[in-house]
């Protein structure tokens, strides 16, 4: 029977009988639709009889309230293994996003004003974090506050460094290349050019082989003399750090629009009409108008 008192249930389910006075003790029972009659004069039979009714008819209801509380134990139990488990996952999604900010302990410590053992605690998930800590980890860190609750989130992995030695390397031939065919398109001969920044032949030559960096304050006056902007020679997607560059760009032009405009710009379910919008700009001024009279006669 455990912890549980027999009487108690029998008392809340048909009610205890009280002591009988009557020389003859009688029990009716009647114990989902067992009906029962117990007469007898000796109140030691009328004890025996109830209890073996009690045992053998509320063993299936203490069975029943044993098997509840297990299961209740159960549940807890596994939400308690749910919640432990969630903690190691953003534990792990914590230690990850600051090594990728590449901060250290001490500086998310003092950010949050707490100490490192707790940054480890919450980093190991031990120690739950809150919300608004989470939103002060991922503006400390500039990482998006929604990646710490994706359903898949992904782990950044471990990248390469960038050969930026042979990358400028690239960039200088690039820009070199890019300054010779300027010139050529505009029939200009090497000494001529030269003269713009007075420097000699053979160095502006040397520039235009990619084998000596052109000084940007020469390269801005060679531009000019062109009449091309200076972007014309940035790296525009060509290599890794153009591409960096590029998205710092869009970033920043998004930040530059209205508030309304990015939160309609940043919405998936927006996509269909950033599309057309986007197909609409390609189109002729004149197609443009027919649309708007035609949607003009559906109106009125």
């Amino acid at each position: 029977m455990g912890n549980y008192d027999l009487m108690a249930i029998y008392k809340e389910k048909w009610g205890l009988p009280t002591s009988p006075t009557p020389p003859t003790y009688q029990l009716n029972y009647n114990i989902d639709g067992l009906n029962a009659q117990v007469v007898s004069a000796d109140w030691s039979l009328y004890f025996v009889v109830h209890a073996w009714l009690c045992y053998n008819y509320l063993r299936p209801e203490l069975a029943m309230r044993g098997s509840h509380n297990t299961r209740h134990s159960k549940e807890e139990s596994m939400a308690e293994e749910k919640l432990a488990l969630r903690n190691r996952i953003v534990g792990l999604l914590l230690r990850d996003a600051r090594e990728q900010a590449r901060k250290t302990k001490r500086e998310c410590a003092t950010a949050l004003g707490v100490s490192t053992r707790t940054i480890t605690a919450y980093e190991e998930g031990r120690k739950p974090i809150s919300l608004p800590e989470l939103e002060v980890w991922a503006y400390v860190l500039d990482t998006s506050i929604m990646h710490f609750w994706e359903q898949y989130p992904e782990l950044a992995t471990e990248e390469k460094p960038l050969p930026l030695r042979e990358v400028l390397a690239l960039r200088h031939r690039i820009v070199g290349a890019l300054l010779r065919q300027a010139r050529l398109e505009a029939g200009i001969s090497q000494k001529e050019l030269a003269k713009v920044v007075g420097c000699s032949t053979s160095r502006l030559s040397a520039h235009e082989h990619g084998e000596q960096p052109i000084p940007l304050a020469e390269l801005e006056l060679l531009a000019q003399y062109l009449h091309l902007p200076l972007e014309h020679f940035l790296d525009n997607q060509e290599g890794p750090v153009g591409e960096w560059h590029r998205q710092q760009e869009v970033w920043r032009r998004l930040r530059e629009l209205p508030r309304e405009v990015q939160e309609f710009v940043i919405r998936p379910i927006n996509i269909k009409y950033l599309e057309v919008a986007m197909k609409l700009a390609q189109m002729p001024a004149g197609g443009l108008r027919a649309i708007a009279e035609g949607l003009l006669d559906i109106t009125y």
